[in-house]
């Protein structure tokens, strides 16, 4: 597992019980935990706050990703590397770069 990897992992709800399994991608390993943003390909129906939070992958396809994806920068979760269960691929050095830009503004 590496920074910038993108995973397959169930992820809890925050505010409901139950969860999925959703792609996430790692940000950084602290103590053997994965520190992850959610990926996520909803937006349009999103505030404009949130979109603002979002950042579009421009190299989706060659992340391993099915559609337009964007990562979910409003909240890192912190979770045990044993629950990325599938490894999809990872970011393009375009979007490692617009990313951390993104993240820097």
């Amino acid at each position: 597992m590496n920074i910038f990897d993108i995973y397959l992992a169930y992820m809890s709800f925050d505010e409901d019980k139950g969860g999925k399994e959703r792609p996430v991608l790692v940000v950084d390993i602290d103590d053997g935990l994965a520190v992850v943003y959610n990926v996520t390909s909803q937006y349009g129906g999103k505030s404009e706050y949130i979109r603002s939070k979002y950042y579009p992958l421009k190299d989706w396809k060659q992340a391993g990703l099915l559609k337009q994806s964007y990562v979910d920068t409003v909240k890192a979760r912190y979770i045990e590397q044993s629950v990325c269960t599938k490894s999809i691929g990872t970011l393009t050095e375009t979007d490692k770069t617009g990313l951390i830009a993104f993240l820097n503004r």
